[in-house]
């Protein structure tokens, strides 16, 4: 009996450039405390918004929590010149009670901005729409492969982009998960699909960008693991062991030989 075969990929910056979409709001924040007078050279400086976004990520323990937090605590870390610990701290306790009229009018500016740029539909990555295919093909001839969709960002907006790039339409996944990403849900998500001939335990394929959210929690889960670096956290170093990919792939393309090697019969 043939092995069937599982692969779970996460979405944001694995499938599509989250990335891009995220990068423009922030850089429309940064851009209008700028003009108020708060910052220069705002093109700059990214990687202290990000920093700070890094530190209300860990206190709220998911990556997209309020964002209304992160406009608060840039206009404390910029405004009042405040280390980037306090300014989230305080943004967190306060939730901006404390703001004069002439700030809480320039943050409600950054934050209106913010969300509109959210709104915009990020693009698939290359070779995202050709292997999603040559998959979607194969599960067609064959029945031991199956397609899930696993992320943790919220509904209102993945579905839109799901919408853009027709994937409900055309079928690219047998089943769409969406929740916060452990090991035990790894496996509820593998859970969701089943065979016509149940042999065997399914060959589960974990795909993301991640090695904290996706790659450590399918590691515990007992899968086999593909690293694609994407551009919110770059390419990571895994600094503990159960962080480490079984694979290691530059471009979603170079997922084919690997299902390959592991007995997927892809033409």
């Amino acid at each position: 009996m043939k092995d069937s075969f599982i692969i779970i990929f996460d979405a944001d910056n694995t499938l599509w450039d989250t990335n891009a979409i995220f990068q423009e709001a922030q850089f429309a924040i940064l851009k209008d405390f700028q003009d108020a007078g708060w910052l220069t050279n705002f093109q700059s400086r990214l990687g202290e918004l990000r920093r700070i976004d890094n530190l209300l990520m860990q206190r709220h323990r998911k990556n997209e929590y309020s964002f209304d937090d992160l406009v608060i605590a840039l206009s404390l870390f910029y405004n009042q010149n405040l280390s980037e610990d306090i300014a989230v701290s305080l943004a967190l306790e306060r939730r901006g009670e404390s703001l004069d009229s002439s700030t809480l009018a320039v943050v409600t500016k950054a934050k209106q901005k913010f969300f509109q740029k959210l709104e915009g539909i990020p693009n698939l990555l290359p070779g995202v729409q050709e292997v999603l295919n040559i998959l979607y093909e194969h599960r067609l001839r064959n029945r031991n492969l199956a397609t899930v969709l696993f992320s943790e960002g919220k509904a209102e907006r993945l579905d839109p982009v799901m919408l853009t790039h027709n994937f409900k339409e055309k079928s690219y996944f047998d089943e769409i998960v969406i929740g916060q990403k452990s090991p035990e849900s790894f496996k509820k998500a593998a859970q969701t699909v089943s065979f016509e001939n149940e042999g065997n335990a399914p060959i589960v394929v974990v795909v993301g960008d991640s090695l904290k959210r996706d790659i450590q929690p399918a590691n515990e889960a007992g899968f086999v693991t593909v690293y694609i670096p994407g551009g919110f956290q770059g390419n990571e170093k895994p600094k503990l062991i159960n962080e480490e990919p079984n694979f290691t792939i530059r471009n979603i393309y170079q997922l084919l030989p690997i299902l390959q090697k592991l007995g997927v019969s892809i033409n």
